[in-house]
């Protein structure tokens, strides 16, 4: 479970009534809607772990953890058009092997 203490009273309230709503209603339908609700419940925690603060009182999506994202993704972006770029290269000169027999 996250760690709770950047939540307010009204929020943990409503994260404690939120989980045994759940849990109350998975076991009341049984074991074909226990998936379903947990992972209603894990996007429920995922969605309080990008608002929680964190130790120096940012929130996740927010500041540091947003720029550590966009560099990750600059990095796939890059790595992904080198290798289209690659595959580009050996299609031409496939294509271009494949006229000069002709």
């Amino acid at each position: 479970m996250p760690d709770l203490t950047g939540l307010g009273v009204g929020g943990i309230f409503a994260l404690l009534v939120l989980k045994e709503v759940f849990s109350f209603v998975s076991k009341k339908n049984g074991n074909g809607k226990q998936q379903e609700y947990a992972g209603l419940i894990k996007r429920i925690h995922d969605l309080w772990y990008w608002h929680a603060p964190d130790q120096d009182g940012e929130q996740s999506w927010k500041g540091k953890n947003i720029e550590r994202v966009m560099i990750a993704l600059d990095k796939n972006m890059q790595e992904n058009t080198r290798i289209l770029s690659e595959g580009n290269a050996k299609i031409v000169s496939k294509l271009d092997e494949l006229i000069s027999r002709t």
